[in-house]
């Protein structure tokens, strides 16, 4: 596994913990379908702790679904009308189940009705497979984790609503819906399996967004991609649509990107930038108004570790903790309250090792 940071993509995602450090599950927002996994349909709006187990080492939060990791072992729950959770089922889980029996899972995906895993530098997918959007060249949902492809060399995925982005030996792939050029390939036409982006061999980092847009970190640099509509793309316009990679900006420093339904975020150099739909403050800087078309900083902070973009709410870790931002109708924000906040507030004062946005809900390892 190459070393990407944590919170990656669109809903949210990690990357594995070392041992010495795996802690606690905890899970707020909504609670439909039972995705915060504690046995209850109850949306929660601080923090609550899933389970008594200290072995979690990866959440990664989707649409209606919840995916994990402990020991190796793959763990789903919430909502199954597309067989999201693995289980070989369509009913939906309040408390995480255990998909199958392996112990080497390595990295896990959860989209808004899709799910990824890697183990062994295998590529697995589950759920709703619109527009071929699992890679399986069909479009059949699936119930079970099926295998994608025969490589052994996968190294990350993210998925966005009906399009899938990930990366192997540091080439960058795509496929399911092609709709204002999302994969970046150059066409609009929709792959049923993983096509590569390019020719380029040192992709470190994607984000598939939920409205048909991505994000990539090349050689540290950013690109964007698919639909520019609310300035989601970050190249200066509301408008239009590129259907392959574009530069954003001149900087060479970027670690990370994630994105949300209509917005992004991104850290270079320990900052936090965003840019996008700002309705419900989800950009993070109180200062400005309406959609943001180009990055803009979040704060002043320079040591955020890892930043994750929600529907329309944003999280983030810094050195001294976790901060939240944006809509916050469900309590995904986190601090005991369903009012919306325009700029990040500190939630609790513990130390967080990984963080993961879904649709209205939030988690993470402490």
């Amino acid at each position: 596994m190459m070393g990407l940071p944590a919170g990656l993509g669109l809903f949210g995602t990690g990357i594995i913990i070392p041992p010495s450090l795996q802690g606690h599950l905890n899970t707020w927002g909504s609670n439909t379908n039972g995705r915060l996994g504690d046995g209850t349909t109850l949306s929660r709006s601080s923090p609550v702790q899933i389970g008594s187990d200290v072995d979690w080492d990866m959440l990664s939060l989707g649409g209606l679904h919840s995916l994990a990791i402990k020991a190796g072992k793959l763990f789903a729950w919430g909502g199954n009308t597309y067989g999201a959770l693995g289980d070989g089922t369509t009913v939906s889980k309040s408390s995480p189940v255990q998909i199958g029996t392996e112990t080497d899972w390595e990295f896990v995906k959860a989209g808004i009705s899709t799910s990824f895993g890697i183990r062994a530098g295998k590529l697995f997918a589950w759920g709703s497979n619109t527009n071929g959007c699992l890679g399986d060249g069909t479009t059949v949902s699936k119930s079970s984790p099926i295998q994608i492809g025969a490589a052994t060399d996968w190294e990350f995925v993210t998925a966005g609503q009906f399009h899938t982005l990930a990366i192997r030996a540091g080439k960058l792939f795509a496929w399911g819906n092609n709709s204002y050029g999302c994969l970046g390939d150059g066409t609009t036409v929709n792959k049923s399996s993983p096509v590569q982006i390019g020719l380029g061999t040192n992709w470190t980092h994607a984000a598939a967004g939920g409205t048909r847009f991505s994000l990539g970190v090349y050689l540290n640099k950013l690109f964007t991609w698919g639909n520019a509509y609310y300035g989601k793309l970050g190249n200066g316009t509301t408008s239009g649509s590129k259907s392959s990679p574009i530069q954003i900006g001149a900087a060479t420093d970027w670690e990370m990107v994630t994105a949300g339904k209509y917005h992004a975020l991104a850290v270079r150099g320990g900052k936090a930038f965003a840019w996008g739909r700002n309705n419900k403050g989800q950009v993070g800087n109180a200062s400005v108004g309406g959609n943001i078309n180009s990055p803009i900083q979040v704060g002043v902070a320079t040591d955020w570790l890892s930043i994750e973009a929600g529907h329309s709410h944003s999280i983030g870790r810094r050195a001294n903790g976790l901060f939240a931002w944006g809509f916050n109708n469900q309590g995904q924000v986190g601090d005991g309250t369903i009012i919306d906040k325009s700029s990040p507030v500190q939630i609790g004062t513990e130390t967080w090792l990984s963080i993961s946005a879904g649709s209205y809900n939030s988690g993470g390892i402490r």
